[in-house]
């Protein structure tokens, strides 16, 4: 299966946080890619991954519509396999649902639909560790575990239900196509594109104190190159078929993703609050701020799991989060995205 360095793999949301990975790792292996931006994509969304390699052959980027069936039929002509990361996501809790629910779950559909009859052969799809985990906080959540929708936000009701939707289309048509579901975590790491993500943007507020106070929050985290590579060893693994994947290195409380950030760039200027705010002040703060209002159902929970199918089907070694926060942050400094204080502070000396 993972002989055909030729035929393109169809990667959706290619200028994604985790879709340039997944493009980059494939890259790296050999593999040819073809890649999915929106239509209208700002061009600086989706330039740099033009720099991911030297031959020209081996990346090509096409827009596609996730609500235009027709752009995925023919997104998919010519390619045997299909990593789905595309899917709509805002940095707040919409007042009306379906504007996530209905992309996620039929713009799915569109990808896996066209997938059948363009005869792909094997999908993955990116889904989250919250449709495992939200509800579940009491007990160590495993693949087997699904969400109480009724104690979730509309962005992982609409992840849950597009996966059920994928399980559905799989048990109709198990025999023509495999589908693998990746469960990421609180996904951080090097950026490569500037196109926006929810952990980015939390990140981002935190470097450049945005964040007044630190909330109780316990986040279950992954280094977005070991996501990357869930996602390429599930395509090729032999055994992946019909199953979910958490993925996840180690918990982590937004204070101490605070204090990782604060040691590092504090002393260059940038200002990363270190006060915690009590939650039922927070839950205040939630009645008036949707993106705050997003975040509610982490609020005094402590995230437990077991990532133990991942290492063993899919041969993963965990890196650092710790050393990931640090590398998306200059990262982020390298793109333009926050003010650059060490060139700065390094000009006056």
């Amino acid at each position: 299966m993972s002989s055909d360095y030729s035929t393109p793999i169809l990667v959706t949301g290619a200028n994604g946080f985790i879709g340039s990975h997944v493009v980059k790792t494939l890259l790296e292996r050999g593999y040819t890619v073809r890649g999915t931006i929106r239509p209208l994509a700002k061009k600086e969304s989706y330039k740099n991954l033009y720099e991911l390699t030297n031959d020209p052959k081996k990346l090509q980027l096409v827009e596609a519509d996730i609500m235009d069936p027709k752009d995925w039929e023919d997104a998919v002509k010519g390619c045997k396999y299909v990593i789905h990361t595309a899917c709509p996501n805002l940095s707040y809790d919409p007042s009306n649902e379906d504007v996530l629910i209905k992309p996620a779950v039929e713009g799915t559909l569109n990808v896996l639909d066209a997938g059948l009859k363009g005869g792909i052969a094997k999908s993955v799809i990116t889904s989250s560790i919250g449709t495992m985990w939200l509800g579940n906080h009491e007990k160590e959540v495993t693949e087997q575990d699904w969400l109480d929708e009724s104690k979730c936000d509309s962005f992982h009701k609409s992840k849950a239900l597009a996966e059920r939707a994928i399980w559905n289309f799989w048990s109709r048509n198990k025999d023509n196509m495999e589908v693998v579901i990746i469960n990421p975590g609180f996904t951080v790491g090097p950026v490569l594109t500037k196109s926006k993500s929810a952990s980015l943007e939390m990140i981002l507020k935190l470097i450049t104190g945005k964040v007044p106070a630190l909330p109780n929050f316990s986040l279950a985290m992954a280094d977005v190159k070991d996501v990357a590579e869930a996602h390429v060893n599930a395509l090729f693994a032999q055994n992946s078929n019909g199953k979910r994947y958490l993925i996840a290195s180690q918990t982590s409380t937004f204070e101490k993703i605070a204090s990782v950030i604060r040691a590092e760039f504090q002393p260059y200027g940038y200002q990363i609050p270190s006060k915690t705010i009590s939650s039922q002040y927070f839950k205040y703060i939630a009645w008036f701020d949707s993106g705050a209002r997003k975040t509610m159902p982490y609020l005094d929970k402590d995230m437990k799991f077991n990532n133990s199918l991942s290492i063993q089907d899919l041969g993963l070694k965990y890196r650092s989060p710790e050393q990931a926060l640090i590398e998306m942050c200059y990262s982020m400094i390298d793109l333009n995205m926050i003010t650059n204080k060490i060139r700065a502070q390094t000009a006056s000396r």
